[in-house]
């Protein structure tokens, strides 16, 4: 017969066999659950809002064209833009922006193929405080322009956008391959250039005033002979 001592020996190594496996299941659980955790919070605070204003990045592209990325923010929701374009160049030498798309994130809000100098409405579907604009700009380089190799004359036009609770300055930026030389503004045909703006270090930067907002702009760049 199997004495008192003997069972106690029998079912305290039971219990330790039984603790020993417990242990393992909860490491296995605690391993598993760990892997599904969400990364930890930064801790930091919340990235501010940009400022109100629009941001206009112009940049001249290997087949001649122009990327344009126009960004708007707003201190209040807005739902509506209006959009025009100035004719200031000579028919013969007229830029002609391809469509414009509007996008909030990863939404695309409107989108217009046609652009005029006859303002027209872009609805939203919804109320903003920033959205951008995207486009391409062909037909802004002319051959006769260019007098020294490797130089070219690019010809941008403005496209204005008008929306409710408009604040905040206007900052155009253009960059291109090779380097830009000068900028000048174009009020109207009839007016002459005049010199604006100055280099930064993305390229140039035109900070117009706000009579001075429908200007086109005339870029002169230096290129190397692989650039375009």
């Amino acid at each position: 017969m199997t004495s008192t001592r003997e069972r106690g020996a029998i079912n305290l190594d039971s219990v330790i066999v039984i603790a020993a496996v417990a242990m393992i299941a909860v490491l296995i659980l605690v391993a598993l659950n760990g892997s599904d955790d969400p990364p930890a919070s930064s801790g930091g605070p919340p990235a501010a809002p940009s400022p109100p204003g629009q941001r206009v990045t112009t940049t001249l592209t290997a087949d001649g064209a122009l990327e344009v990325t126009h960004q708007i923010d707003t201190d209040k929701p807005i739902n509506t833009l209006q959009v025009s374009v100035a004719q200031l160049f000579g028919p013969s030498a007229a830029p002609r922006i391809e469509g414009i798309e509007v996008t909030a994130g990863n939404d695309v809000l409107a989108e217009l193929t046609t652009i005029t100098d006859q303002p027209q409405n872009l609805e939203l579907g919804r109320s903003v405080r920033e959205v951008i604009l995207t486009y391409r700009v062909i037909g802004t380089l002319d051959a006769e322009d260019t007098t020294v190799a490797g130089r070219v004359l690019a010809r941008v036009p403005t496209l204005r956008v008008d929306y409710d609770h408009e604040a905040g300055p206007i900052r155009r930026t253009i960059t291109a391959p090779g380097q830009i030389l000068n900028v000048a503004c174009v009020a109207s045909r009839q007016s002459p250039p005049r010199p604006c703006g100055a280099a930064d270090s993305r390229g140039w930067l035109v900070e117009p005033d706000t009579p001075d907002r429908d200007d086109a702009l005339l870029v002169q760049i230096q290129l190397d002979q692989t650039d375009i």
